[in-house]
């Protein structure tokens, strides 16, 4: 991930499918940053900026703080 957004921004939502899988993106951002990662989590795990996609129908909750 590396979104990049207007500091006003304090979170968006993105729903992202990949083959029958869902990726619900949430990014926050608390400090009012443009760009930069602090943490990313999925299903509410911390893990390294970056997921292998799957589609297997699956449903991922990703949450991306800027």
């Amino acid at each position: 991930f590396s979104p990049c957004i207007p500091k006003e921004w304090k979170e968006y939502k993105i729903k992202f499918m990949w083959g029958k899988s869902i990726y619900n993106i949430t990014v926050l951002n608390p400090k009012g940053k443009n760009f930069g990662i602090t943490e990313v989590y999925l299903n509410n795990k911390k893990i390294d900026n970056c997921i292998k996609l799957n589609e297997k129908g699956e449903v991922y909750n990703v949450k991306v703080i800027i």
